[in-house]
């Protein structure tokens, strides 16, 4: 339970998420697209452009930044995942600080160009489409660093067996904060009227103030950064610690047996100890938590097998059925001798045939 306020304060960061594949693109279709006399840009093909920067930050995270944050933090990550979703809230009130500006210019040279009272929607700006990427790559970036400290931080402090849900927690935000961004335009609508029907009103977006709504966006998400600062402040994360050990448990044992003089000594329990280490029992967890099946348990699971008493296997009269590969000789499987003379041969259970009762009295 105390995960879920967490997941809630990322709601606006999906509702601002939510923008680049709604009013970004509806942006690009109102500036030049143009590449050369015969190419024009499909607006929302810029998104292939962010993810293309997405992927290099994420080589540029992995390889530099987290060995060199690592020196500091002494974390295995670098930086704990509320820290990382953070980062994420950070970058979506930047970037919706990007788009306003990048609005306020193109609504300027519109303006300028007496192309905002155009009665057709799609009239183009001379402005390139090009001016979009820096809030696409911005946004993209946000949503990186959200979503996946989100579904580490729900995978990391829920139970072996509840993670499924704390994953599905995550995806509620997801999508939480898409209804609220149709919400927030709804409000904006609303509490609008009295400028030209509304800042988002008019089907052209040259009438329209969308870089209202986007300073909107931006005020919202860094007064929402408030409650998420104090709900990082009153969590504690799941503490981690490391399961007993078998052998311990064993040399314990015979130490107070006061064995231990003749006989062989187990190579697992000579064997020289491992170092601890945090990240081998990231899941080994006290109380309620399960624990990993680690090499101690393996080799508790091997000698149990080892004292345990071979399974009994019955003399079952077995039919004297011959062999493919030895001519005449019997055919000794306990496995045909149980078939033919279990009760489960037919679906009745009773069934008696001669040829089952002949394989019975060993003949054929």
């Amino acid at each position: 339970m105390r995960c879920i306020p967490v997941a809630l304060a990322n709601m606006l960061v999906f509702a601002v998420v939510a923008q680049m594949q709604t009013w970004f693109v509806n942006q690009g279709y109102t500036m030049k697209r143009h590449l050369g006399p015969h190419f024009s840009v499909p607006p929302p093909s810029l998104s292939a452009v962010a993810i293309v920067v997405v992927l290099i930050e994420i080589a540029i995270y992995d390889r530099w930044f987290v060995p060199l944050v690592r020196k500091y933090t002494g974390h295995s990550h670098g930086i704990t995942h509320l820290q990382r979703i953070g980062i994420g809230m950070f970058l979506s009130a930047i970037s919706m600080a990007c788009a306003a500006v990048v609005e306020t210019i193109r609504l300027h040279i519109a303006h300028k160009h007496g192309i905002q009272n155009d009665p057709d929607p799609r009239a183009v700006v001379p402005m390139s489409i090009f001016w979009l990427l820096p809030q696409w790559i911005l946004i993209s970036s946000a949503e990186l660093f959200s979503y996946v400290g989100l579904l580490e931080f729900f995978w990391s402090q829920t139970p072996m067996e509840m993670r499924s849900l704390g994953a599905s927690f995550s995806f509620l935000s997801i999508s939480l904060g898409y209804f609220q961004s149709g919400a927030m335009v709804a409000s904006v609508n609303s509490a609008s009227k009295s400028s030209n029907g509304g800042w988002l009103a008019d089907s052209n977006l040259n009438k329209n103030h969308l870089n209202y709504f986007y300073i909107v966006l931006m005020v919202a998400s860094v007064l929402n950064f408030g409650p998420f600062l104090l709900s990082t402040m009153m969590y504690r994360y799941v503490k981690f610690v490391r399961a007993p050990s078998t052998r311990a448990r064993s040399s314990d044992n015979k130490a107070n047996s006061g064995g231990g003089g003749g006989g062989a000594t187990d190579p697992l329990d000579s064997a020289p100890s491992a170092p601890p280490n945090e990240e081998a029992d990231f899941l080994a967890r006290s109380g309620s938590r399960t624990p990993l099946r680690t090499a101690d348990a393996v080799s508790f699971n091997e000698r149990s097998n080892a004292t345990r008493p071979p399974p009994i296997v019955h003399d079952a009269i077995v039919s004297p059925l011959r062999s493919p590969r030895s001519g005449n000789s019997p055919l000794r499987s306990p496995t045909t001798a149980s078939i033919l003379t279990s009760p489960l041969f037919s679906p009745r259970g009773n069934y008696s045939s001669p040829t089952t009762t002949a394989a019975a009295a060993g003949g054929y």
